[in-house]
């Protein structure tokens, strides 16, 4: 029996033009703009809310510094685009580990944009 399975599609990633021309967007400094891309790109269609996401992380992904990545968490958070879920933690108490923090972009709900 032949298999008539279609090949899966390359995954991609997504703005709304709503988003892309808000003045919120506009206004990013390109290392606020390069940061929320990469948590765009971790989102996979069911998991807003649970994107994990750390200084250390984007400081890798681009090779910006920790306290830059910080910085521009903070001012993604403060136009509202995305807000975190759940703190991280950097430093680990005895038994605990590192953990990232847990991000929501505001504009994607359940799935579908917010446009």
């Amino acid at each position: 029996m032949k298999n008539t399975k279609q090949p899966t599609a390359e995954p991609f990633v997504m703005m709304t033009r709503t988003i892309f021309d808000s003045t919120e967007y506009r206004g990013l400094r390109p290392i606020d703009r390069d940061v929320l891309w990469l948590i765009i790109r971790r989102h996979n269609g069911v998991n807003n809310g649970g994107i994990s996401l750390g200084a250390r992380d984007v400081a890798t992904w681009y090779g910006y510094g920790k306290t830059a990545a910080n910085d521009a968490l903070r001012r993604l958070e403060k136009v509202k685009l995305i807000s975190a879920v759940r703190k991280g933690h950097l430093v680990p108490i005895a038994g605990r580990r590192n953990v990232a923090t847990v991000w929501r972009l505001n504009f994607i709900k359940d799935g579908t944009t917010n446009d």
